[in-house]
């Protein structure tokens, strides 16, 4: 977040941890920087956060979804659920926040729309289990074509 408030951006951003919103709201205290509390796998929080960085700061113009959980614990003891939660975590809430933040951006005249998925595959650790390791980058114009890849 740092980087892109350096770059002169403005900020919006979401976290689970009520402590994360406190340091992070203390860490860039005067800068066009806005963090609040709610989950990815809601699409209501992320409607919520999208309608509140337009109300503060006007238009959105990219979004950038490292949201990600991993389970501690060997694949082969992972139940159904723990990996559908990290399904809907890593995978499905990227799909979600792409369409409540590609919209108001194909609304303005476009912007850029980024995903990273889990870096785990990286560091080959054992005993944790994850989702694949990719990125997803599309640009949106203001055109109602369907939104391509660029990389994948």
């Amino acid at each position: 977040m740092a980087f892109f408030l350096e770059h002169g951006a403005h900020v919006a951003a979401l976290t689970r941890s009520s402590g994360d919103v406190e340091s992070l709201t203390s860490e860039f205290a005067g800068s066009p920087f806005e963090a609040m509390q709610g989950d990815v796998t809601r699409r209501a929080d992320l409607e919520r956060l999208r309608d509140s960085a337009i109300k503060r700061f006007g238009l959105i113009n990219g979004l950038v979804n490292k949201a990600g959980i991993r389970q501690r614990k060997d694949f082969m003891a992972l139940t159904r659920e723990e990996f559908g939660q990290v399904i809907a975590s890593n995978l499905t809430s990227c799909f979600e926040a792409m369409q409540v933040f590609a919209a108001p951006m194909i609304a303005h005249g476009g912007g850029a729309l980024y995903a990273g998925l889990s870096l785990a595959v990286l560091y080959r650790r054992p005993g944790l289990a994850g989702l694949t390791d990719g990125e997803i980058r599309w640009p949106v114009n203001g055109t109602k074509r369907r939104l391509r890849p660029t990389a994948a």
